[in-house]
């Protein structure tokens, strides 16, 4: 049967109908301001079907159509993200110029002349930092009245110690007389490793587990205590040398045992003035035993000490000139009984299970320090 075309017919109508596309699926769809757009621009262009000729239905596509929004050019489009990234990293720069602005407030130091005559007069502040020589130090540390009034600015400002120009060889200046005049920083030069100095400096910041911060003595930092004039030693020190152990690990060099015949071991205090000049230094006899457990003999040396918080004991093993190891003990924290003493090389290495054997026995000679 032949429909002519000019009638209307139901099934025709069905059959020429446009199929609806399907709606997008929301969770595919791309960015938001150009996936409006597409939709915004589809529905306004949308053929009408045959159904939705009517006038109600009209209405209703008429409240669906959104308005056309202009797609953004790609100049457009990165110039939006250009001008939000600058906004977010500058906040972040300014956050952190804020944090580094209340930093160097809090632990910069300024640098400042010293006057050692004119202390009130030059008004220092806790953050003021001022940098002195040796040999100001060594004046100074050496006359009661001048120790008193340095130690009276570093109770509350800073001070830096450095070794005099004149040191072309590398050599440092013994940092326990900056400490006694109460300085907080004293400079050395570390690439002298085969310098005592060095050593000492390095076991004695291994105290407090290593933090590079040991507190000062009570004297040194509290204004109401007196400064020590060390008149009088105030506690005496006995070292009995018993033995030694592994000590063959000492004479290697490069992996190979040097032939030595004998070893001595010699004793040091290092601290005020007045222990340097009434401690003489004490050497152990030679002996020829095997190195392996050498036994010294109970070598006993006897020290009068004047400062026990900043002094310490230097022991070194010898033969002839050449030194083949070395240790530094901080008295402030030696304690009395039997001790297993480390030795180090001439880089400040710790020797591996090579240790002398001493037995240490305090006795305080003054209830008071003077």
């Amino acid at each position: 049967m032949i429909v002519p075309i000019n009638k209307t017919n139901s099934a025709l109508e069905a059959t020429l109908t446009p199929p609806r596309s399907p709606r997008r699926d929301s969770k595919n769809a791309s960015p938001k301001l150009i996936n409006r757009n597409f939709k915004a621009r589809n529905s306004a262009t949308k053929t009408p079907t045959v159904d939705e000729t009517k006038p109600e239905e009209k209405q209703e596509v008429k409240q669906e159509v959104k308005p056309d929004i202009p797609k953004p050019t790609k100049q457009e489009s990165k110039q939006i993200i250009v001008k939000q990234e600058p906004n977010q990293e500058g906040k972040k720069k300014d956050k952190k110029k804020d944090e580094v602005s209340e930093m160097h407030n809090c632990a910069g130091l300024v640098s400042r002349k010293f006057h050692i005559d004119e202390l009130k007069e030059m008004k220092y502040q806790p953050w003021d930092c001022v940098s002195v020589t040796e040999d100001s130090i060594a004046k100074w540390g050496k006359n009661i009245e001048k120790r008193k009034q340095v130690i009276s600015y570093t109770r509350n400002s800073f001070m830096k110690v450095y070794p005099r120009g004149t040191r072309f060889d590398s050599s440092n200046c013994d940092p326990t007389k900056s400490w006694l005049c109460g300085a907080q920083i004293s400079a050395l030069n570390l690439q002298s490793t085969e310098d005592d100095f060095v050593l000492l400096n390095k076991l004695f910041f291994k105290i407090n587990k290593a933090s590079g911060f040991i507190l000062k003595p009570e004297f040194l930092r509290n204004e109401k205590a007196e400064v020590r004039s060390y008149k009088y030693p105030c506690m005496n020190l006995l070292i009995k040398l018993i033995s030694g152990i592994m000590l063959q690990n000492i004479l290697k060099k490069d992996g190979i045992v040097e032939a030595v015949q004998e070893i001595a071991v010699s004793f040091k205090v290092i601290g005020s003035y007045e222990d340097d000049e009434n401690n003489k230094p004490f050497s152990s006899d030679y002996i020829n035993q095997n190195f392996i457990n050498p036994i010294f003999n109970d070598t006993i040396v006897n020290f009068k000490i004047y400062e026990p918080d900043l002094s310490f004991l230097v022991i070194k093993i010898f033969s002839g000139k050449e030194i083949y190891a070395r240790s530094v003990i901080p008295l402030m924290i030696i304690e009395e009984g039997i001790k297993l003493v480390s030795l180090y090389d001439s880089e400040c290495k710790e020797i591996e299970n090579s240790m002398l054997v001493l037995k240490v026995t305090k006795t305080s000679l003054t209830t008071k320090l003077d």
